[in-house]
């Protein structure tokens, strides 16, 4: 191509994007895609290539890296069953057609439905091989205070989204409740968590990020 719209030069490790006047080695170029800072970057890289970052407590490090993939991965399960069980509850979906939400915006937001259960969900993830201590630190399951070692479902009868990190990673979950109560609360928001810490995450930054950066500005 005489006009290429982007050169990568392996011998040199690095890239330039014609169109916006941009580029740089491998760590610049996830910046720019990504829209993090070096360290974000570096990390995203490490993680990607199986590479451990040293740190001061290489063991604490690791530990608590292995932590945040399982507890990642057990939000992940969960979104798969809450989309299963909207597709398969004849009721959650006439309350989700009553909001006149599009199929492709379901879709791509990934909606699920929390079914009338005090345990299917946390029975769910147990049969995918997540401990029950895994389920509670995700903020999905409860111990109850009167029984310890017994628990159940946070989320229960309501309409589910996930929330993400500006990564595309999910760290928690928002309900709405399908029918109206007064011993429940309207809305439900997963609990601070390893992967949830509400002060560090604004809903939909992972979806506009890019054009953050083209426009250079945002409206919140």
């Amino acid at each position: 191509d005489s006009k290429p719209s982007l050169m990568v030069s392996q011998e040199k490790g690095i890239a330039w994007c014609f169109a916006c006047q941009n580029g740089g080695d491998i760590f610049k170029f996830i910046e720019l895609i990504e829209g993090v800072d070096f360290s974000e970057s570096l990390k995203i890289l490490a993680d990607k290539a199986g590479v451990i970052l040293k740190s001061y407590d290489k063991k604490s490090s690791q530990v608590h890296k292995d932590k945040k993939k399982r507890l990642e991965a057990c939000m992940e399960a969960a979104m798969d069953f809450y989309i299963q069980e909207l597709k398969s509850n004849e009721g959650a979906q006439k309350y989700w057609n009553t909001r006149e939400i599009k199929e492709q915006v379901s879709k791509s937001f990934q909606i699920g439905y929390a079914p009338d259960s005090f345990q299917k969900t946390f029975d769910y993830l147990k049969d995918k091989g997540f401990h029950s201590e895994e389920i509670v630190q995700s903020g999905l399951g409860i111990e109850k205070e009167q029984s310890p070692g017994e628990f159940f479902d946070r989320f229960r009868k309501r309409i589910m989204m996930p929330i993400k990190d500006h990564l595309g990673h999910i760290v928690g979950f928002g309900g709405r409740i399908i029918e109206a109560s007064d011993k429940q609360a309207k809305y439900l928001n997963s609990p601070e968590t390893d992967l949830y810490n509400k002060s560090c995450i604004l809903f939909g930054l992972d979806r506009a990020k890019e054009e953050i950066k083209k426009q250079d500005s945002v409206v919140i």
